[in-house]
């Protein structure tokens, strides 16, 4: 009798055989997805200045190339976070156009062990976002959590966290959890220069 495979086994060769490629993918991706390169540990409480890649394969300096004079950056740490997130997308998509010199930026933010994986997980969200502007306002930041969340001030709160900063990194203002109308009024008021 022929050692042929089964039906079953079918499925199993092709999920490895797509883990190898996955991996092989993941390791030609650089190691270093996200550099520190000021820490500003001076200076608790503000962004600490970062070279990362968009969604779309841009190269970014943080918070200097950031668009507008005033940024809301929109920093998750967990996938189920997506749903806060998006309440904030949805409102910002209209809003941001009214105001001059003012731009959004979503910051998924992944422990730095995790960057090997760094194709796999992009990949992942790219499919997840077709839209070429909101993949160039998609930012994923590989590094240690805990560290980023004491230095930018984040770090008393488990929620998704919106933080209005400017091109030097000055965080103006932070809110935390879902999107609500006091909390759009707000910004509009700091953006507008009436804090």
């Amino acid at each position: 009798m022929r050692n042929t495979p089964t039906r079953r086994a079918v499925p199993a060769v092709a999920a490895a055989a797509a883990l190898v490629v996955a991996l092989v993918l993941a390791a030609a991706v650089p190691a270093h997805a996200t550099k520190i390169l000021d820490r500003r540990e001076s200076q608790p409480g503000t962004f600490p200045i970062l070279e990362a890649e968009s969604l779309r394969g841009r190269t970014l300096r943080l918070p200097a190339d950031l668009k507008g004079a005033r940024n809301l950056l929109l920093v998750a740490y967990e996938r189920e976070q997506q749903a806060d997130l998006d309440t904030w997308l949805a409102v910002l998509d209209t809003l941001a156009p009214q105001l001059p010199d003012f731009a959004y930026y979503e910051l998924p933010t992944i422990g730095g062990n995790f960057k090997w994986m760094r194709a796999v997980i992009d990949g992942g969200m790219k499919q997840g976002i077709p839209d070429r502007a909101q993949r160039d306002r998609t930012i994923t930041l590989y590094l240690d959590v805990d560290w980023f969340r004491g230095q930018i001030g984040t770090a008393g709160s488990d929620s998704v966290a919106a933080l209005l900063v400017d091109r030097e990194g000055t965080i103006a203002a932070r809110w935390y959890g879902r999107y609500s109308a006091a909390r759009g009024d707000s910004l509009r008021e700091m953006v507008a220069g009436r804090p």
